[in-house]
């Protein structure tokens, strides 16, 4: 891959993903501390692969997906939608 693609590439705006009602995760939390659970993994099937896969993947893979998923502008909308 040439330098100028890899600068193209990375100048891309990241797609936006939907993220999860906020009432029904709570709700799924609230109704597992009667059923006695102390810890409950919420929401979309996406955040309990992930869940499930940071129980495995090593700490320097975790650490690198984190970094993507939180870099500088990887939560706005896309400008040119």
């Amino acid at each position: 891959m040439s330098e100028t693609t890899v600068r193209e590439t990375a100048a891309r705006p990241r797609e936006q993903v939907a993220k999860d009602d906020p009432a029904a995760l709570a709700r799924e939390g609230f109704e597992a501390l009667p059923a006695g659970q102390d810890k409950v993994v919420a929401g979309s099937a996406k955040n309990k692969v992930q869940a499930a896969s940071g129980r495995v993947l090593p700490e320097t893979r975790k650490a690198a997906t984190q970094a993507q998923m939180t870099e500088p502008g990887s939560g706005q909308p896309d400008q040119n939608r």
